[in-house]
C-alpha cells in the first residue's frame, strides 16, 4: 500500500521537534540553526525537496532504527541529511549508496566498495558493486527505510535502478519506506522509445521511456503500482511529497547529481548525449565539459571546434580516444536553462553524426565483434535494437518519431495513475529561425530538412528570416508556403523587397490560424539601396487562452543608428497592443546595446539565458531574440543545434502567468 504524508498533519509533532532542535547541545549549535532554517521554510508556500522540510516526515522516524538510502545531494539546510537527522535524535544504524558512493565522488560504472563514513562511523552498503539489493543480514535490526537522492528522470540513470531494488528488499522483508521527494530537472516532456522485453538491465530496469515524466516519489508509486517487483505483497511506501510544484517547473540545482552532470546545460542534454557513450563518438567524458560536446577524431575535416580527453580522477579514469584530439560540436555555450519544459530528444543529432561519421561500420561499439554474447550497450540505452536498425536503414527523425508513438500513448494514459503534481496547462513554445533562404553558411540547400526538423520540433509559432518566395536561387520556391505545407502549419509571408524574380523577406508559421495581420515598413541606412524592410503583425487565438499577438522582425546589420530608430517604432506599434505579445527576431544586435534597451522598455526577454546563436558552426553571440510581454513567464530557453543555416534556432517556452 502506498500513502502520501499531507503535510498539515501531525502538528504535535512538528512542534515537539522544534522543541527537540532548541534543546540540544551547543556542540552542535550550528547545525540545529540550518535545521530550523529548512523547518520553518514549511510555512512558505515553495518547492523545495521534501527532504528540507523534516517536520512533516521525522515523526515516522522517531523511536526506530532507520536505513538511510542516500548520497551527497540529500542536505537539510546546507549539511548532510545523516547528520541533521542524527542531531535531533533519529537513530541512523545503517546507510546504502547508489553508483557513485555517498560522497557522489566515484566514476561512472566503476564498483563502489563498503565503506564506514568517517564522520558517523556508520557502515555504509555499497549497492553498485558486489550487490545492486540489500540482504536479509544488510536489512537486520532495521525498522524503516528512507530514501533521498536527486535523479534526473532519464531511465538509464540508475538511481531508479537502485530505488527498484530497496523497494524489492523492503517488500521481501516487510519493511517499510519512505521516499522524500525531489524536483525532476527533465519532468517537463516525455519522449523515446519504451523499452522494450528483453532488454531489461541496469540501465534499462522498467519498460518505460527514455525520459519519464515523473518525480522519484511518483516513480516509486509508478513500481508498486505496475508490479514491477515481482513480490508477493507491494512495498509499504509513504511518499513525502513537495509543496507548489508542477512538472517542467524551474528549480536551482547547485549540487552535481554525479561527477559528470556538474552543470546545468549538461543535466538537461544528457538524455540526448549519453548513447553517444555507446557509439564512435565521444560524449566530452575525460573533459571538465562531459556531455557538453560530442565529437571523434575522423571529423576534423567537418568542425572547427576540438576536446581532448584525458583521465579524471572521480570522473573518468579512462576516457573514450584518451589522449587525442577530438573534433565535433561545444554545447557548452548553448545554453539549456529554466526547465525541460516542452523539450524532446535530440534525435536529429544523432542521426547526423553517424551520417557524418566515415566509418560507419564501426560506429555502434561491438557491432563488428565476432563472438558476442551480450546485447549492444547501444541496444541497452535505447531500449532495443530497432532504433539502431532505423539508423542505419536511414530512416528519417519523422519516421523514427513515428515508431515510438503507440509506446509513448500507452506509457502516459499509464503514467496519470501515479501523479502527486499538475502537468503545466498550455505552454507556449516560441521558435525565432534565420534560415538563410534555406541554405547553410557553405550555400549547400536545407530546405526540406528544415523542414522536417520544424516538424519535429513541435513549435506553436515560428519567427523566420532571410526568406525567399520564388528566387531564381531557392528555385523559385515559395519557402514560407513549403515550410507551412511540409508542418502542417499556418503561414504569412511579408516582402522586403524584391529579388531575382520573386520577393526575399520573413515569415511566420503558427499552428493556430492567423488573422488581424497588419504590414509596415521599417527605414534602413541610408546608404541602402532598399529604404526600407517588412515588419508585421498577426493575430492568433489559442484554446483556452485567448488572442495572442505576435510580431516578427530582421533588423538592419548596416548601421546602429537604423536599428534604434527601428526599436523605436517598432516599441510605438506594439505599445498599442492590449494582447498578450510576442516579438521575434534577428536584431543583428547583442545585449545591452541600445536599440535592445529601447525595445525592452516594451517587452522582455523571453530567453532566460545569453543563449548564443551566431555563427552556427561555433556560436559566440546572441543576436536572434524573442521577447514577450509580462503576461508570460519564460521558463525554458535553447539556442538547438542546427546545420542548416548560418544562424542557430533559438527556442524558448513560456507559461502564461
Amino acid at each position: 500500500m502506498d500513502k502520501t504524508v499531507d503535510g498539515n498533519k501531525d502538528k504535535f509533532f512538528f512542534m515537539r521537534f522544534l522543541i527537540i532542535v532548541l534543546l540540544n547541545i551547543a556542540t552542535i549549535f550550528i547545525l540545529n540553526k540550518n535545521i530550523n532554517a529548512a523547518i520553518s521554510s514549511e510555512s512558505v508556500v515553495a518547492t523545495v525537496p521534501a527532504i528540507e522540510q523534516p517536520g512533516r516526515y521525522i515523526h515516522l522516524l522517531k523511536r526506530k532504527r532507520v536505513g538511510l538510502i542516500a548520497n551527497h545531494t540529500s542536505l537539510i539546510g546546507g549539511i548532510r541529511s545523516i547528520d541533521a537527522l542524527r542531531s535531533n535524535g533519529v537513530n541512523i544504524v545503517k546507510v546504502f549508496s547508489p553508483e557513485h558512493g555517498f560522497a557522489g565522488a566515484i566514476s561512472a560504472a566503476t564498483n563502489v566498495p563498503n565503506v564506514k563514513d568517517a564522520a558517523s562511523g556508520i557502515s555504509v552498503v555499497s549497492l553498485f558493486g558486489d550487490q545492486y539489493k540489500p540482504t536479509v543480514q544488510d536489512l537486520n535490526n532495521i525498522d524503516v527505510m528512507l530514501f533521498d537522492m536527486q535523479d534526473v528522470g532519464v531511465r538509464f540513470y540508475t538511481y531508479i535502478s537502485t530505488l527498484h531494488y530497496i523497494m524489492q528488499a523492503c517488500a521481501e522483508n516487510d519493511i517499510p519506506l519512505i521516499v522524500t521527494d525531489r524536483p525532476n530537472p527533465n519532468d517537463g516532456y516525455i519522449d523515446g522509445p519504451v523499452r522494450a522485453h528483453g532488454y531489461e538491465s541496469f540501465i534499462s530496469i522498467h519498460p518505460i521511456p527514455i525520459v519519464h515524466g515523473v518525480t522519484i516519489g511518483e516513480y516509486a508509486k509508478m513500481i508498486n503500482g505496475e508490479g514491477w517487483l515481482k513480490t508477493k505483497k507491494p512495498c509499504r511506501l509513504t511518499v513525502i511529497p513537495m509543496y507548489s510544484y508542477y512538472h517542467g517547473k524551474p528549480y536551482r540545482y547547485t549540487i552535481p547529481p554525479s561527477p559528470n552532470l556538474n552543470a546545468l546545460n549538461a543535466i538537461f542534454l544528457y538524455p540526448s548525449l549519453c548513447w553517444f557513450g555507446a557509439t564512435a563518438i565521444s560524449d566530452g567524458r575525460g573533459t571538465l565539459f562531459p556531455f557538453q560536446a560530442v565529437g571523434a577524431p575522423l571529423f576534423k575535416e567537418l568542425y572547427p571546434f576540438s576536446f581532448r580527453p584525458k583521465p579524471i580522477k572521480g570522473m573518468n579514469e579512462n576516457p573514450k580516444y584518451n589522449g587525442d584530439i577530438c573534433y565535433g560540436i561545444d554545447f557548452s555555450n548553448n545554453l539549456v536553462s529554466g526547465s525541460s519544459l516542452g523539450g524532446r530528444l535530440d534525435i536529429g543529432l544523432l542521426l547526423r553524426m553517424y551520417r557524418q561519421y566515415p566509418d560507419k561500420e564501426h560506429f555502434f561499439n561491438g557491432l563488428t565483434e565476432t563472438t558476442r554474447d551480450s546485447i549492444l550497450h547501444f541496444d541497452l540505452l535505447a531500449g532495443s535494437s530497432r532504433l539502431r536498425e532505423q539508423i542505419v536503414r536511414g530512416e528519417s527523425e519523422e519516421q523514427i518519431r513515428k515508431s515510438w508513438e503507440k509506446g509513448l500513448k500507452q506509457y502516459k494514459r499509464m503514467r496519470k495513475k501515479y501523479l502527486l503534481y499538475p502537468d503545466i496547462k498550455t505552454p507556449l513554445k516560441i521558435m525565432t529561425y534565420n534560415i538563410r533562404h534555406g541554405t547553410d553558411a557553405g550555400d549547400r540547400n536545407h530546405l526540406e530538412q528544415i523542414a522536417v526538423w520544424l516538424k519535429c520540433a513541435d513549435m506553436d509559432f515560428v519567427g523566420l528570416q532571410e526568406v525567399d518566395s520564388v528566387c531564381e536561387r531557392s528555385g523559385k520556391i515559395n519557402q514560407a508556403e513549403y515550410l507551412a505545407a511540409k508542418t502542417g502549419m499556418f503561414y504569412t509571408f511579408v516582402r522586403h523587397f524584391d529579388f531575382q524574380g520573386g520577393a526575399y523577406g520573413i515569415a511566420l508559421l503558427s499552428r493556430y490560424p492567423l488573422q488581424n495581420i497588419k504590414t509596415y515598413n521599417l527605414p534602413v541606412d541610408t546608404s541602402s539601396a532598399t529604404r526600407s524592410v517588412g515588419f508585421f503583425t498577426a493575430d492568433a487565438k489559442v484554446p483556452r487562452k485567448g488572442a495572442v499577438r505576435l510580431a516578427v522582425v530582421h533588423m538592419d546589420y548596416r548601421s546602429q543608428a537604423s536599428r534604434i530608430n527601428q526599436a523605436h517604432i517598432i516599441g510605438k506599434i506594439l505599445s498599442q497592443s492590449r494582447v498578450p505579445t510576442v516579438l521575434m527576431g534577428d536584431m543583428n544586435s547583442s545585449p545591452g546595446k541600445e536599440e535592445i534597451a529601447v525595445l525592452m522598455k516594451k517587452l522582455k526577454d523571453g530567453s532566460i539565458c545569453d543563449c548564443f546563436t551566431f555563427p552556427s558552426d561555433r556560436p559566440d553571440r546572441k543576436i536572434d531574440y524573442i521577447m514577450v510581454s509580462n503576461h508570460f513567464q519564460p521558463v525554458k530557453s535553447v539556442s538547438a543545434s542546427s546545420e542548416f543555416s548560418d544562424h542557430l534556432p533559438l527556442t524558448t517556452i513560456v507559461e502564461w502567468k
